[in-house]
């Protein structure tokens, strides 16, 4: 599994107070399935943070956030 990292986000803070979560991600087939989930996402009325783009590290995504304000991310 990969995971991300980002050292800088708790340099001198302390850890307790930087629980939790950024995001969701879920891995799609194909760029036009983002494509596709996207549009729908955005017909249901759901917010979309990022348009589908490709990212400068190599994959091409979209976010959402859900009702209650999660972010989910769509990726490929």
């Amino acid at each position: 599994m990969e995971r991300m990292h980002k050292p800088q986000i708790n340099s001198g803070a302390d850890p307790k107070e930087n629980l939790g979560y950024v995001h969701f991600a879920v891995s799609l087939e194909s760029t036009e399935s983002i494509v596709h989930m996207t549009a729908l996402f955005r017909s249901n009325e759901l917010i979309i943070k990022g348009e589908p783009q490709p990212t400068g590290d190599g994959y091409y995504e979209s976010i959402i956030a859900d009702p209650e304000g999660n972010l989910i991310e769509h990726t490929v």
